[in-house]
């Protein structure tokens, strides 16, 4: 895990961009709990593809503290884009690993939402 928290703070650093931090809410005790079958790399494999304008695709994990994750994220702007696993990974990293309460951000293409909460998953989609 240190090394993930590590990576995503190298990975902000150099972008120059960081998440916006909900102030309260159900705690996501910083990510800990999305390692192994509930990591970001299962959450980014339902999201990776293609994305049209404005196209917005959602999933939900459950956390191995029993959290809920609520991940959405939106393709900004005109066009059709593609989004690897990695590219996914990084971008939800900063608010999973980054803020105790989840958090936002947007870039140039990507809007990413990383929400922790209470109670079960209603869909994968």
């Amino acid at each position: 895990m240190q090394i993930t928290k590590f990576t995503v703070a190298l990975l902000t650093a150099v972008s120059g961009a960081s998440a916006k931090c909900w102030s309260g809410g159900e705690s996501g005790h910083f990510g800990s709990g999305l390692t192994g079958a509930n990591s970001l790399s299962l959450v980014c494999s339902y999201l990776s593809g293609t994305y049209r304008a404005n196209e917005q695709r959602h999933t939900c994990v459950k956390d191995n503290k029993g959290i809920r994750w609520d991940f959405t994220l939106k393709k900004l702007g005109d066009g059709a884009r593609d989004i690897e696993t990695k590219e996914c990974e990084s971008g939800f990293g900063k608010e999973a690993f980054g803020c105790e309460f989840g958090g936002h951000s947007s870039y140039a293409n990507w809007e990413y939402k990383a929400d922790p909460q209470n109670g079960e998953c209603t869909s994968t989609t």
